[in-house]
């Protein structure tokens, strides 16, 4: 229905009390008759909710995620540039790009105001994600009336508060790239994001990368203490972190055999998966080679 993607998961716990609370929680739901699987959907591995598994219940990880993020305290801590201290693959396409950037005008990257720019930041942000998605044959995530209705709704009532951050990247007159992020407890949450995915500038046209480097340099400044990728995998998140924890996804189930089964058929396709990616070609190598 609505396309909202929880991470973090977990129950709300008085500080202190997060241990008692996930103990609880999990054996009260064990006694409540009418279901046979719950899955605890991307919660952190050291989440309280992993530590107990009640008795007659089992317990899988059926997913399981990196999610970076970059420690804003080690970046104040060690001072300097924070491209200097990139890796050097990393540095050189940077600077690159920032240099294709200043060809075209002034690299500036412009936090929202007020209530009304941050919609506006948010509605230029729809129009570039959307075309990036439908270069791709997709139709990306505002496509989703109620996910549109939720996210202004959400913005008009936070940002006042200081829990909504919307930032613009531009080069010269050029908007070339948006980040939608939430802030909670010093925290900023990377959560959507919309690119000038202009190709024909050449390889050097990474709006992306840069605007993350800018938006983590500002938030840096600006005295807080993470920035969080959210879970994920891909090479920007890497490269660009300096820590990270693990997201899992966790089903607690009832003893059934409709699950012995899926276990059992999962188990054996996961095996015949890795005999051929191993196994050698006619040539002596392997199929994945």
């Amino acid at each position: 229905l609505d396309e909202i993607t929880i991470e973090f998961n977990g129950f709300l716990a008085e500080r202190g009390f997060e241990v008692a609370v996930a103990r609880q929680g999990i054996e009260q739901i064990a006694t409540q008759g009418g279901w046979d699987e719950i899955e605890v959907s991307a919660c952190l591995a050291t989440n309280p909710l992993n530590l107990f598994v009640p008795e007659g219940l089992r317990r899988e990880t059926r997913r399981q995620r990196a999610a970076h993020h970059v420690d804003l305290e080690v970046l104040r801590a060690a001072g300097g540039d924070f491209v200097d201290g990139l890796e050097r693959g990393m540095r050189q396409k940077l600077k690159r790009s920032i240099r294709d950037f200043e060809s075209v005008g002034p690299l500036r990257l412009e936090a929202a105001a007020s209530l009304e720019e941050a919609l506006a930041f948010l509605e230029d942000l729809k129009v570039l994600h959307v075309k990036a998605w439908l270069s791709r044959g997709k139709t990306g995530s505002f496509a989703n009336l109620f996910l549109n209705r939720f996210h202004d709704a959400l913005i008009r009532s936070h940002f006042d508060q200081g829990l909504v951050q919307m930032l613009r990247l531009s080069a010269g007159d050029r908007r070339v790239g948006f980040l939608y992020n939430l802030v909670h407890r010093g925290v900023v949450y990377q959560y959507q994001s919309g690119f000038d995915l202009d190709a024909s500038r050449g390889s050097g046209w990474r709006p992306g990368l840069v605007s993350h480097v800018r938006a983590i340099e500002l938030n840096r400044d600006a005295g807080l203490a993470r920035y969080v990728f959210l879970a994920g995998d891909q090479r920007h998140k890497k490269e660009l972190g300096n820590a990270g924890d693990s997201m899992v996804w966790i089903p607690l189930q009832r003893p059934r055999i409709k699950f012995a089964v899926e276990r059992f058929v999962r188990n054996r396709v996961q095996a015949w998966r890795a005999r051929r990616s191993t196994d050698p070609g006619p040539d002596g190598d392997s199929p994945t080679s």
